[in-house]
């Protein structure tokens, strides 16, 4: 079992922080809905323009839509919702929704939905990155993540979660988002591995989660050549 999926069955989602043409054309991001058990999917204007401005694939697109008179925004959102779309029908068993638990039971509605509460992990250690002696280096974010999980683990025991989960409603999960590494001196699963915690979601960037599947592999090589190197000396 690789690592995504060894956390997906601990109760840690696994969804992809990024999207282009060629993660759905060439069948990658259904690759890591199967074999990385990805559940989700993230994106942002910044996603888009990176996506648009480092490859041709949707060249031919905007030059059709350009040509009946589209303007800039109404490319891009045709682009955006065109690949969002495609990218949706591959999460089709996965609903994630918004609303306040307590506002859907006032109103006479099914408080069961699915929500999330971004945290944006690499933000703060990036900002002290040239502040701080090389001993407390890529620290700042982890303690901050873990802070924020013991506060939202003492909410889900309070009274007042309590009534609201007596009407069906269902938690809501820390999203671990912006997990890829800043520091290149850094080992690049570090936040993946530091947050693996349950009923949580990590984000990541496709070159994150490529690492952190290959570093089990490397683990299991390790094992198997220390195993035959005490065989030897047995």
């Amino acid at each position: 079992m690789k690592p995504p999926q060894a956390l997906h069955e601990a109760g840690q989602s696994r969804w992809l922080d990024n999207i282009t043409r060629a993660l759905l054309e060439e069948g990658i991001l259904a690759r890591y809905v199967t074999e990385y058990s990805v559940t989700g999917l993230t994106s942002n204007p910044t996603i888009f323009d990176r996506a648009i401005r480092d490859g041709t694939a949707y060249d031919a697109d905007i030059a059709a839509r350009k040509a009946t008179g589209a303007s800039d925004e109404e490319v891009l959102f045709d682009l955006a919702l065109a690949d969002l779309r495609r990218a949706a029908g591959l999460f089709a068993p996965v609903h994630v929704r918004t609303d306040g638990g307590q506002r859907r039971i006032r109103a006479g509605l099914n408080p069961a939905v699915g929500s999330v509460a971004s945290m944006f992990v690499s933000r703060w250690d990036a900002a002290i990155a040239d502040r701080v002696p090389d001993e407390l280096r890529n620290r700042l974010d982890i303690a901050v993540a873990k802070q924020a999980y013991r506060a939202y683990q003492e909410l889900l025991v309070s009274a007042r979660w309590a009534r609201l989960a007596n009407e069906g409603a269902r938690a809501q999960r820390l999203l671990w988002a912006s997990t890829s590494v800043k520091d290149p001196r850094a080992r690049d699963v570090l936040y993946v591995e530091a947050l693996a915690a349950p009923f949580t979601v990590n984000t990541t960037p496709d070159q994150t989660l490529e690492a952190f599947a290959a570093s089990w592999q490397d683990l299991l090589a390790r094992i198997g050549a220390r195993h035959e190197q005490l065989a030897r000396t047995a």
